[in-house]
């Protein structure tokens, strides 16, 4: 006789949860859809363990950067690599420029649209070295979040509230 700790998924399994969202993610089942309802739950579930597991894998990495706020000044497409080149304005005023992915994969071409949605805009960059040899590291983008629209949300170094030091 088969019993609840038969059963190949437990509450606590990770599969059991996937599988659960699959089948919010699907939807009802309509009366004599269950086989095509079926395959969908069954595809989303494996879309989701893929996402899962890229998404783990990406917040591991994301736990070992330091994060820093800066103005997004320009994004360009670097002709060679075809990479964008974001042109960050430290809160200093000091400028670094750091890269993205190539524009051509899924990852490299969101960076790019983001960024250039946000020029102009104090930013949240998170980034990392990538190295393409013992002797060549790169500063490469990793994620990038609005802090706002980078006039009235940080001053710059010598202003308070009344503006630039100094006299009128």
């Amino acid at each position: 006789m088969s019993g609840v700790d038969d059963h190949p998924y437990r509450p606590d399994d990770h599969l059991y949860r996937l599988m659960t969202m699959a089948v919010q993610a699907a939807g009802p089942c309509i009366p004599g859809g269950e086989a095509d309802w079926g395959r969908r739950v069954k595809a989303l579930a494996v879309d989701l363990y893929f996402v899962h597991d890229q998404a783990a894998y990406d917040l591991s990495q994301m736990q070992h950067l330091q994060p820093f706020q800066a103005f997004l000044e320009s994004v360009e497409i670097e002709p060679s690599t075809r990479r964008g080149l974001l042109t960050l304005r430290s809160l200093e005023g000091g400028r670094e420029t750091i890269r993205t992915e190539q524009e051509n994969t899924e990852r490299g071409r969101a960076l790019i649209d983001r960024a250039q949605a946000l020029q102009g805009h104090l930013v949240l960059v998170f980034k990392y070295s990538d190295r393409d040899s013992p002797k060549r590291s790169y500063r490469t983008l990793a994620h990038l979040m609005d802090l706002g629209n980078g006039r009235d949300d940080a001053r710059r170094p010598g202003e308070d509230e009344a503006g630039p030091r100094g006299g009128r």
